[in-house]
């Protein structure tokens, strides 16, 4: 049973992950007056619905919680790991960015305040969510940097997502992702993946060099033996794939964008199973894996499928 309710917290990170960071997406492109990506924030935009979903699947998420994390069932002395503590918490982060990210895609016309208040918003709800989701599962290890980087890591693979969605669900492709958008959408990955990698390496260099006991044991299982390859696997599709693709003037074409955006993507599945996984000790079979995630994918589908009248709206919005 471990094993469901690890596979199910995996995908709860990367789908609620994934929403919120397609609203951090639009929420950046209108402070920086993006409107070349008027397509990608429609997209994006959409993706907010997932988010009251995501409060509800906590909900469901706290039936196995004392089966995923153990200082629920064997406490430890942390005081900031108490069970109805950390319950109020995260509903209370979850509902906050869900109302506001709802606030915020209601706006006809995107003002500097909503998205300075949504950034806000995303930025402390998702640094709680990050402590108390992920980070707790290997207590008492900390990490000032942790929430940064998951916080970073959502936002990379959610531009990577409304991506592929905005290329895959447009009637016409070409007009969608156009030559210069695909350009454009090129050097921001590029950007993150690089973004991606130094939030990694400076995560790493100071729990290895400052070889700390308790910080070196969270890291060991995530480099070696059964998940070594696992590690490289999500630095090749996050970090080298797209260095080595995106770089040229030949890789910022279409095709090359989307199959980056797709490793990408996978490659932050791939990264929340790694660090729920060998923590929460619950290693889930391929099917149920594959069952779980195919469950999520179809409920994300369904409550994010564009509205026509909606879509073309935020389309046409300056």
């Amino acid at each position: 049973m471990i094993a469901a309710w690890t596979a199910f917290l995996v995908n709860f990170l990367f789908w609620t992950g994934t929403a919120a960071g397609s609203m951090a997406f639009a929420a950046l492109l209108d402070v920086t007056g993006a409107e070349w990506a008027a397509p990608l924030r429609a997209t994006a935009i959409r993706f907010h619905r997932f988010l009251p979903v995501s409060v509800v699947l906590y909900v469901v998420l706290l039936i196995g919680a004392r089966r995923v994390y153990p200082w629920i069932a064997h406490p430890i002395d942390v005081a900031w790991l108490r069970f109805w503590p950390f319950v109020i918490r995260d509903l209370a982060a979850l509902g906050t960015v869900a109302a506001a990210a709802a606030w915020f895609s209601s706006r006809p016309v995107a003002t500097t305040k909503a998205t300075v208040v949504f950034l806000i918003t995303y930025a402390v709800a998702f640094s709680i969510l990050a402590i108390d989701l992920v980070m707790s599962l290997a207590a008492p290890w900390g990490s000032t940097l942790f929430p940064a980087y998951l916080l970073l890591a959502n936002l990379y693979a959610a531009i990577a997502a409304v991506a592929l969605v905005s290329a895959w669900s447009s009637r016409d492709r070409d007009e969608t992702l156009t030559a210069d958008r695909a350009a454009d959408l090129a050097k921001i990955l590029l950007g993150f993946s690089l973004l991606w990698m130094y939030l990694v390496w400076s995560q790493f260099l100071v729990i290895w060099y400052g070889n700390v006991s308790d910080e070196v044991r969270y890291l060991i299982p995530l480099l070696y033996g059964r998940w070594q390859r696992l590690a490289w696997t999500i630095w090749a599709a996050r970090f080298a794939l797209p260095f080595v693709v995106l770089l040229p003037r030949i890789g910022k074409r279409r095709a090359p964008v989307l199959v980056v955006a797709s490793f990408v993507a996978a490659g932050f599945w791939a990264e929340c199973f790694l660090l729920v996984t060998p923590a929460a000790s619950g290693l889930p079979s391929t099917w149920t894996a594959i069952a779980v995630t195919a469950a999520f994918l179809v409920l994300f589908a369904a409550v994010t499928a564009p509205r026509p009248a909606r879509a073309r709206r935020l389309r046409n919005a300056p």
